[in-house]
């Protein structure tokens, strides 16, 4: 998979990839400032990012950047929570 550098990008792709459509305005809006709380609740706790981003079975990728990392996979969590994410039966 190609990896974006550009925020919006990457946000736009993840929340495309779970809810199949693209995200309007106020969606990115909201996802960038998700991203941002996560990001800077990250760069105080390094501890927190090793936590988040060690759980699992595969290793990391320790080439990216791990306060970044642990913001996108906090962001990505928070898309598969919302209600046209989920699924009831």
């Amino acid at each position: 998979m190609q990896i974006h550098e550009d925020l919006d990008t990457q946000l736009t792709e993840a929340f495309y990839r779970v809810l199949c459509r693209h995200p309007s305005e106020a969606d990115l809006r909201l996802l960038r400032f998700s991203y941002e709380k996560q990001f800077r609740f990250f760069m105080e706790d390094e501890a927190a990012v090793d936590d988040l981003l060690g759980v699992g079975s595969l290793s990391n990728d320790n080439t990216l950047d791990g306060p970044r990392h642990a913001a996108m996979a906090a962001v990505c969590l928070g898309i598969f929570n919302f209600d046209e994410a989920l699924s009831r039966q």
